[in-house]
């Protein structure tokens, strides 16, 4: 390393007309630190207070510049971290303001005098109670296919979606049978359509009885 190799005594020698001869002597980490300590004492007063002032100038600020990094660190973590939280609740919220609407909605239908009164029923056939339907799909928007089945879970009438079949084994149809209450299903793969799904049902119960 240059900054620490001193040239061997033989360049002293040299000068004097080779009048001894001296075996190179190398320089040690003591003689190094001997010299930095020596440059410092060679310095002037002045000197000496400015390289003081300039450390104790420049440490503080990488001090500062160090907690203050932190700081922004935390902070901006932080204020990540509360717009996650802010965003979920949010979702919650509509979420559950969604689903309580659906909730009210079906048992809407079920109570359609066309379904759960007798007299109406006798009068209305299943081409207007599927208009009613229909309407309702469209107005909404929120649903693909909405269906009124008999106790052992075949359609009576039906708007919207592709034709199906007998539900009476499908778990938001058992639901309703085993419970007598309204019932909203999970996300599941709809049979019909192969798609995920969320199923909104209710009891009709007759006005008569």
């Amino acid at each position: 390393n240059s900054a620490n190799y001193q040239q061997p005594a033989i360049s002293q020698s040299m000068t004097n007309g080779f009048q001894s001869q001296q075996k190179p002597i190398y320089p040690t980490t003591k003689t190094s630190q001997s010299s930095r300590s020596s440059r410092w004492q060679g310095l002037r007063l002045t000197q000496k207070a400015a390289a003081l002032a300039i450390a104790l100038g420049t440490i503080p600020v990488l001090l500062v510049g160090g907690t203050a990094y932190k700081l922004a660190d935390k902070a901006i973590t932080k204020n990540i971290s509360q717009n996650q939280v802010a965003n979920t609740i949010d979702l919650q919220s509509k979420v559950g303001h969604f689903m309580r609407d659906r909730y009210a909605d079906i048992q809407v239908l079920a109570d359609l005098p066309m379904l759960s009164d007798p007299q109406q029923r006798n009068t209305t056939n299943l081409e207007q109670q599927q208009a009613v339907l229909e309407n309702y799909i469209d107005t909404y928007q929120f649903y693909n296919s909405i269906a009124v089945f008999d106790l052992n879970g075949d359609a009576i009438v039906k708007a919207g979606g592709e034709a199906i079949g007998n539900h009476g084994d499908r778990i938001y149809f058992r639901a309703v049978i085993d419970t007598d209450q309204p019932y909203i299903s999970p996300p599941i793969i709809s049979q019909s359509t192969g798609i995920f799904s969320i199923y909104f049902s209710a009891p009709v119960k007759d006005q008569a009885t």
